[in-house]
């Protein structure tokens, strides 16, 4: 893929995001959740010209913000609630992996795996003017749940790039639990 490409596949990516930007009203009379941001956030190691370790990734996130008489419950645990805001953010992503060789589909010692994580995110946030506290927990899927092995796969023939050969060989967490059993 050019850069041409990558720029035109990026801005296809965010242009339908642009619906959801709207003027936010003051929080001041807020007594419901008010949405504050969307963000979608695109990485590919195209720039680099290299499929090594960390290959690809994209964010979708959003952040609300909570009304003091609806705060309560947004608490981070083991944190002193002397904030003056809180917030409470969503968020879906996906990662993938490589190693520096996508042409063997060969196991490819001492270097990076392939592997994907798809996850969802919720955090809980409190701020004052000059600190931020968060909590934030992920819960996500590794191995073929992750679905890095289609996006990749099918971006490469896409972009006709060369197709990476060794997903078979990446993380399975079946394996990995029988193993931890095991022992």
């Amino acid at each position: 893929m050019t850069i041409p490409h990558a720029v035109f596949f990026v801005f296809f990516m965010m242009a339908p995001l642009c619906a959801f930007a709207e003027e936010k009203p003051l929080r001041d009379a807020q007594t419901e959740w008010q949405s504050e941001r969307v963000n979608f956030s695109f990485e590919n190691d195209i720039v680099s010209h290299t499929d090594s370790q960390y290959s690809a990734g994209w964010k979708l996130s959003s952040i609300y913000y909570i009304p003091e008489e609806n705060s309560q419950w947004v608490n981070i645990p083991l944190v002193e609630d002397r904030k003056q805001a809180h917030f409470i953010s969503f968020a879906i992503a996906q990662q993938i992996y490589t190693p520096e060789d996508i042409s063997s589909n060969e196991l490819v010692p001492n270097d990076r795996p392939y592997a994907g994580w798809l996850y969802g995110a919720m955090g809980l946030h409190q701020s004052t003017s000059t600190e931020l506290d968060s909590f934030t927990v992920q819960i996500g899927f590794v191995g073929e749940a992750s679905g890095a092995e289609f996006i990749q796969v099918n971006a490469h023939t896409l972009f006709d790039n060369e197709v990476p050969k060794g997903w078979t060989n990446q993380l399975n967490p079946l394996i990995k639990q029988q193993n931890f059993r095991a022992n």
